[in-house]
């Protein structure tokens, strides 16, 4: 679903006007995961999780490309990362 932020927004000049936005969720994956925007759009921020509690953490969360990019480390057995990317419309 897209989000709207209900009103103006202004960001040290460089964005301007209301955002048009949905929140992207990579497939899941062992270790690291990518949640992509499509081209009519841009990323604006990210994050995400690793399954495992406590022996499982982020190691990286960052942009990457158009999308976001979470690699979990761990100390005992595999864990999946899950990365989301709050995608906004161009123009």
């Amino acid at each position: 679903d897209w989000l709207g932020t209900g009103g103006d927004l202004s960001v040290k000049g460089k964005i301007s006007g209301q955002l048009d936005c949905r929140t992207v969720w990579g497939p899941g994956n062992v270790y690291g995961d990518t949640a992509n925007c499509e081209g009519s759009e841009w990323v604006l921020t990210g994050g995400g999780s690793c399954d495992g509690g406590t022996t499982h953490w982020i190691h990286d969360s960052k942009i990457s490309g158009n999308g976001w990019v979470v690699d979990c480390y761990g100390t005992t057995g595999d864990t999946t990362a899950h990365a989301f990317a709050i995608c906004c419309k161009k123009g």
